[in-house]
């Protein structure tokens, strides 16, 4: 019996905002006595800001593709716009005889600009999940305006709101949006945070 083996692993850069295929080249495990759609993968986590998705349907922990599926360009990862940092997510691969390798496969964003955030803007977000509106609180008062952001899970700028300087709240109107998750970005010229919000 050959257990399956990692050829390819490398680490995947996106646009933010954008997708792209994990194709052969970023991602392949090979098995001497096995073929591409006998080797499947199943997902134990998925990626914290974007997902990975076949034909369009984003996959949760537990989903299972096959190494064919890369090799037809079909695995693609789409990030969510908002640019905060490597993202990544582990799988196992089984070739149905009993043999198992497994990995973390690492996706980062391109960087935007010349300009990269040193700094880490903590908030929070309440009510979570909401109905019509959310609270952002910083935890201490930012000395510049701020641009607040909600994006989809598609990476499509929803809203965009001004935290003034000095100002440790703010209520965002989410009343419009479909039930679903979304990604609430605050960012000034000292740093930036982001924070997941449940609309229902």
């Amino acid at each position: 019996m050959n257990a399956p083996f990692i050829v390819n692993n490398n680490v995947l850069q996106v646009m933010p905002g954008a997708n792209a295929a994990i194709e052969t080249g970023w991602l392949k495990v090979d098995d001497a006595n096995n073929s591409a759609d006998q080797l499947r993968y199943t997902l134990v986590t998925v990626p914290k800001f974007g997902d990975v998705r076949i034909g369009g349907t984003p996959l949760q922990p537990g989903a299972e593709f096959t190494q064919a599926d890369i090799n037809n360009g079909s695995l693609r990862y789409y990030e969510y716009g908002i640019n905060t940092g490597t993202d990544n997510f582990k799988f196992v691969v089984t070739d149905g005889e009993g043999g198992l390798v497994s990995g973390i496969f690492t996706i980062q964003p391109f960087p935007v600009g010349t300009f990269s955030p040193n700094g880490n803007i903590a908030f929070d977000l309440a009510p979570n999940p909401a109905t019509d509106a959310v609270r952002l609180f910083v935890s201490q008062a930012l000395d510049s305006d701020s641009r607040v952001q909600i994006y989809n899970t598609a990476g499509q700028l929803l809203h965009s709101w001004t935290l003034p300087a000095g100002a440790s709240m703010l209520l965002l109107d989410v009343a419009d949006l479909p039930d679903g998750v979304y990604a609430v970005s605050v960012e000034n010229d000292k740093g930036r945070g982001v924070r997941k919000v449940v609309v229902r």
